[in-house]
């Protein structure tokens, strides 16, 4: 077997990050062309944004102080944010055409990010949580000449929220229900884990629902154009036993998506990232090295594709892409060397 840690940490340092800095400028587009934004890896202490048009060409680089997780890019403005890696305390502020380094912002020493965040408007609204309790935080800023402003912290009574989204009239979140001391997890066997739909005015919790498993920590989320949620898991348990990993909110309870009951297992017990593009639900499983295809209309599993140790996921108008930590991108059954070892999400401007 082939693991994800494996796959991130073979090989050599590409380069330095003292280097690396004269590449955030050096490729940089000037065009319209999407643009695919993800975390990534350079050596074994080494990371950065990568940016890549749609043919897998590197475009920009922009070195992190610690390892990234997922990119939020803000709808309207050429400004992004690359959220820390849960433990860390960072948020990188990036142009999102050119990879210009807009400032570092670093969270209090009593919280740790979970690394993730989404834009409502003008607002951004971090994943975070209380450093030795877990407990659920959300952090609220304004962005202000290209600058953020802190203007919130809401603690709930949830415990290690992960990913969160928006639609028009709600926000998200999936809460995974692990405490972790650094990178361990601690409640493996008592965990308790939640879809809530949140105010977007307020961010008071308006419905929650929980997992249907025990053991699962509701963890990846994807929304339709529609609104609906769609949300991932992973099984904390034994994951040769995993139940279902993959939800649609359906009727308000998460239904889940339809597939052999053996592929959970095979998928060890974990999915990465989940998208949604073109009518279709995708899910990735890095310890698998597995992409997956789900039809929106009836929630069936209709295709699935091998690529190692693939994770990130992104839709954009040439169709699905996906990344992976060996350093390709898979797009429309193409398989294309990017040379770039991606981190677990992907975002697109």
């Amino acid at each position: 077997m082939i693991s994800r840690r494996a796959f991130l940490g073979q090989g050599s340092a590409l380069a330095l990050a003292t280097q690396l800095k004269s590449l955030a400028f050096a490729n940089a587009t000037t065009n319209t062309d999407e643009l695919i934004i993800g975390a990534s890896r350079l050596g074994s202490d080494h990371f950065a944004i990568s940016a890549v048009n749609l043919n897998g060409a590197l475009q920009w680089q922009l070195p992190l102080p610690g390892r990234g997780h997922d990119i939020a890019l803000h709808p309207s403005l050429d400004f992004g944010i690359a959220i820390a890696r849960r433990p860390g305390r960072y948020l990188q502020l990036f142009s999102s055409r050119t990879g210009q380094d807009l400032g570092l912002v670093r969270v209090s020493n009593h919280l740790k990010l979970n690394g993730h965040a989404c834009w409502v408007n003008n607002k951004l609204i971090v994943s975070a949580s209380h450093r030795a309790s877990s407990q659920m935080c959300l952090l609220s800023y304004k962005l202000a000449d290209n600058k953020l402003v802190e203007v919130g912290q809401q603690f709930f009574d949830y415990v290690g929220p992960h990913e969160i989204a928006s639609t028009p009239n709600a926000i998200w979140v999936a809460v995974g229900g692990l405490k972790t001391k650094g990178r361990e997890v601690t409640n493996k066997n008592s965990l308790t884990s939640f879809l809530l739909q949140l105010s977007p005015n307020n961010l008071t919790v308006e419905k929650e629902f929980p997992a249907p498993f025990a053991g699962l920590s509701l963890r990846h989320l994807a929304c339709s154009d529609s609104g609906s949620p769609y949300i991932a898991g992973q099984y904390q348990l034994d994951p040769g036993d995993s139940p279902p990993l993959l939800f649609a909110l359906k009727n308000e309870t998460l239904t889940p998506l339809k597939a052999p009951p053996s592929l959970w297992a095979q998928l060890k017990g974990y999915i990465g990232s989940v998208e949604v593009s073109e009518g279709m639900i995708v899910a990735t499983s890095p310890r698998a090295h597995w992409l997956g295809w789900f039809a929106e209309h009836n929630f069936e599993l209709t295709d699935q594709f091998l690529l190692p140790d693939v994770c990130a996921l992104a839709a954009t108008s040439q169709g699905l892409f996906a990344g992976s930590g060996t350093g390709r991108v898979y797009n429309q059954g193409d398989v294309i060397p990017s040379k770039i070892r991606w981190d677990n999400h992907f975002s697109v401007t």
